[in-house]
């Protein structure tokens, strides 16, 4: 029989850096959403969904979210994930896009393991324009709600394999 998890708990899971300092699992870069079509008013609803996004995470208590103007100095580099996470001090990155596609617009993101630099979720929302960026707000939530869920499991995954 699983334990039940309480919600608090995976701020106490830690582990090894690359550095070798210990850092808790429960913390997270937010990158820039992309926006690979180059229109100006995707642009600023790509900043506006990551903003949201920073904003719902941050509400999170046992989540440390990097600040918005640290991940914002790696907008437009060249550098690798891990190295990204080392700098910001994080264990986990949220990297995606948004993109129109006609009448329609795509906001999609991967929640990326630092140490691995390995996705371990992904999730596309798509819908008709007006709609999309009238429920920004849900959807930055409920984009919010998918990543602290799956921080909390793979949190708690390591604690389970020795649990059993």
């Amino acid at each position: 029989m699983r334990p039940k998890l309480p919600i608090a708990a995976p701020a106490v899971v830690r582990r090894q850096s690359a550095q070798g300092s210990i850092e808790p699992r429960s913390s997270v870069a937010i990158m820039r959403l992309a926006n690979p079509s180059g229109d100006w008013l995707v642009d600023q609803a790509a900043g506006y969904f990551t903003e949201l996004l920073i904003v719902h995470l941050s509400g999170v208590p046992w989540l440390r979210v990097a600040s918005r103007t640290s991940s914002e100095l790696y907008k437009s580099t060249c550098a690798r994930l891990p190295e990204i996470a080392r700098a910001l001090k994080v264990s986990s990155i949220v990297q995606g896009s948004v993109l129109e596609l006609g009448s329609q617009i795509q906001v999609a993101f991967s929640l990326v393991d630092a140490g691995s630099d390995s996705s371990f979720v992904s999730r596309t929302y798509t819908g008709q324009t007006p709609t999309i960026l009238r429920m920004r707000s849900a959807i930055a939530k409920s984009m919010a709600d998918d990543i602290t869920t799956a921080l909390q499991q793979a949190s708690w995954t390591p604690l389970l394999a020795h649990a059993s």
